[in-house]
């Protein structure tokens, strides 16, 4: 009876070892945003010329199909077999000063990065921030993301977070005391919640510090 009875225990127990083991194996074919896209590096030059690069998780290779109806740059994540090179780089396209990322993986978005600026419309007419020389935008895959910008000079710099907008000002201001031009500010993305910044060129003129024009560029990752 004993021997009876060690013998159906140790059948359980390997029926519930089996089954916590594929349960785990089915929650480590699940891979993460982070998992799929280890990085990205998006720069915007001061002539509004961008550039695209980034890293993929291994074995994972990526198409770009352009939307040019909905302006939408897709780039679509898929495994492959064969060697693949881990860093990428993307042609892009912009339209009416509107730049759209999307990263996809089998149809399911898991990365989008939107750029507003005035800089990608090739017009005299185009507003122009003249304070602001470039910048760039970089995921570093763990929820933090790296802005590195230039100003012209002449130039001071503040951060204003405006709590009601959910959105990162950064206001650029004349000032002939300014001696600093490049700059880099980290930024934590929440889960679920956009990470929104933009730049403001402000008049210290006017009673109130008003922004000169309507805020460009502006970034929005979600």
């Amino acid at each position: 009876m004993k021997n009876l009875n060690l013998t159906a225990l140790l059948i359980v127990t390997t029926l519930i070892f089996t089954s916590c083991t594929q349960e785990d194996n089915l929650l480590l074919e699940e891979p993460t945003a982070e998992d799929l896209l280890k990085s990205f590096d998006l720069d915007v030059s001061a002539k509004g010329d961008f550039s695209l690069g980034y890293q993929l998780g291994k074995g994972l290779a990526s198409d770009n199909i352009l939307d040019t109806k909905a302006n939408i740059n897709n780039i679509n994540l898929y495994l492959t077999e064969g060697q693949t090179q881990s860093k990428q780089s993307q042609e892009l396209y912009a339209q009416d000063g509107e730049l759209n990322i999307v990263f996809n993986n089998n149809d399911q978005r898991i990365k989008s990065i939107t750029i507003l600026d005035d800089e990608f419309i090739k017009t005299k007419s185009a507003d122009e921030n003249e304070l602001l020389a470039s910048y760039g935008i970089a995921g570093n895959g763990d929820g933090t993301y790296d802005l590195e910008f230039v100003v012209e000079d002449g130039v001071s710099v503040d951060y204003i977070y405006d709590g009601d907008r959910n959105v990162y000002e950064i206001h650029l201001t004349e000032d002939d005391n300014a001696t600093q031009a490049d700059f880099i500010q980290t930024f934590t993305k929440e889960e679920g919640v956009a990470l929104n910044i933009e730049f403001n060129n402000i008049d210290l003129k006017t009673v109130h510090k008003e922004a000169i024009s309507e805020p460009r560029p502006q970034i929005i990752i979600k």
